[in-house]
């Protein structure tokens, strides 16, 4: 891992600048952005755009982080890409993730996306992805992880992903914490981005089950299959970067792109007999969202495994295990 945008720019250059072929829509934050940017990508589907979806990690098949209307990188394009910059990638020396932010970028041009729904890596600021200038910036909720690389300070992280800000772009800026929220909003007028923020007051949670959840935001009714009031939010971050970006979108498209969204990981049900769940949470702000919504859905409490990488600061997690 290096941080810094050259390489990453110089490689595109290397691919003909593909990422000027499609417009796009870039999401950071710590939790909720690869379910939102999800939300994004399928209701664009349903509006009508070709999507390309770039996310990471991935949870089974490296080809599962680069999509096109659901479907990941076939095999052989990624071989092509290889083959036609391995000069290129060896003589600039570009780590991994670099090269596959190149990789995604060639792909969707070679399959003419209109669209692209763009997640940061890590951070913001000098993450690889922020070479683009897209039509849109998100943001969602900041939370303390990657401490030893983005600051052990929420502040510090904040400034690292309101780095993805760029001027008079429109921003949408999902919840967060009163000063983070400042910040941000702060670091936008400075910019010149118009600020959008997501308005929670304006949705109401109709019913939530094992199935997911039924609310009303903006007075309209949405479904969200992703379980838990979390994702009830990450859908209100997608709504209203939606209709920022799309203005003339019909709330049955909303409505329709919400109720297809898919997304592994997040509170996945397991096919077995027992309510078994597998969830991606590394932090103390998704584990404690995903706890909650457990403990409104099923009376007793949960019996878990969690496997961590080594960078992970237990001291922050193990309350939330506790419940203090």
């Amino acid at each position: 891992m290096k941080t810094g945008l050259e390489p990453t720019r110089r490689l595109l250059a290397a691919c003909g600048n593909p990422q000027q072929a499609w417009d796009a829509l870039h999401i950071a934050g710590t939790n909720g952005k690869g379910s939102t940017a999800a939300m994004l990508a399928t209701i664009a589907r349903e509006a009508g755009f070709t999507v390309g979806l770039y996310t990471s990690p991935h949870l089974v098949r490296f080809n599962e982080r680069i999509r096109v209307n659901g479907r990941p990188i076939d095999n052989q394009s990624i071989l092509d890409f290889i083959d036609r910059t391995q000069a290129a990638i060896e003589d600039l020396q570009a780590t991994f993730f670099e090269t596959t932010t190149a990789l995604a970028g060639w792909y969707f041009q070679r399959k003419k996306v209109d669209l692209a729904v763009i997640e940061t890596g890590l951070g913001g600021r000098l993450d690889s992805t922020n070479v683009l200038t897209p039509r849109l910036t998100v943001i969602t909720p900041v939370g303390r992880d990657h401490g030893e690389i983005l600051g052990t300070t929420l502040t510090a992280i904040a400034r690292e992903k309101g780095g993805i800000i760029k001027p008079g772009v429109p921003v949408v800026l999902g919840p967060q914490v009163p000063y983070i929220g400042r910040l941000l909003k702060r670091l936008a007028e400075n910019r010149g981005s118009p600020l959008y923020p997501v308005d929670l007051r304006r949705r109401r949670l109709l019913t939530q089950d094992r199935t997911g959840s039924r609310f009303r935001f903006q007075g309209q009714a949405f479904n969200v299959r992703l379980l838990g009031s979390h994702q009830v939010e990450n859908a209100c971050t997608a709504l209203t970067a939606m209709q920022v970006f799309l203005p003339t979108v019909r709330p049955q498209t909303l409505a329709r792109g919400l109720l297809k969204t898919t997304w592994p990981g997040r509170l996945e049900r397991l096919p077995t007999d027992s309510p078994v769940y597998y969830d991606v949470a590394h932090n103390a702000h998704g584990l404690t969202r995903v706890l909650g919504t457990l403990a409104a859905l099923y009376p007793l409490p949960p019996q878990g495994l969690m496997v961590l990488k080594g960078d992970k600061d237990i001291d922050l997690l193990a309350p939330v295990i506790r419940g203090k």
